[in-house]
């Protein structure tokens, strides 16, 4: 889940997902990264922030910790340090906050239109 720190940017989308989301989760649907503003069940519409915001979210654990400014990618169901195969190849945000080697909550600055198109 991912707690929101500051305003950004919304767009409806339905979601796409291949499950339900709740709200404040992260997700990719039609080809958008953000995170849910309401919970949403499969195949209906849902709001998703999608600007450049600051948000809480949680990190796993890597090997020297997570610094300011490493970037984040996204598996479609966590985040992760290396980019994987597309969609998921482009980062969604860049640490904001240092995150112990053990992981853990951290804040993330979410780069905007992370993904889009890409479905």
């Amino acid at each position: 889940m991912g707690h929101k720190t500051s305003d950004g940017l919304s767009l409806v989308v339905t979601n796409d997902s291949g499950g339900d989301l709740l709200h404040g989760d992260p997700a990719g649907i039609s080809g958008v990264f953000g995170f849910c503003d309401t919970d949403v069940v499969d195949t209906a519409e849902v709001s998703l922030s999608i600007g450049q915001e600051e948000r809480e979210v949680q990190l796993p654990a890597k090997a020297g910790g997570w610094a300011i400014g490493d970037d984040v990618f996204f598996t479609g169901t966590a985040f992760i340090d290396v980019a994987q195969s597309a969609p998921w190849d482009t980062p969604v945000g860049t640490v904001a906050r240092v995150v112990a080697a053990a992981g853990g909550f951290g804040w993330m600055v979410v780069i905007p239109g992370a993904f889009a198109g890409r479905a």
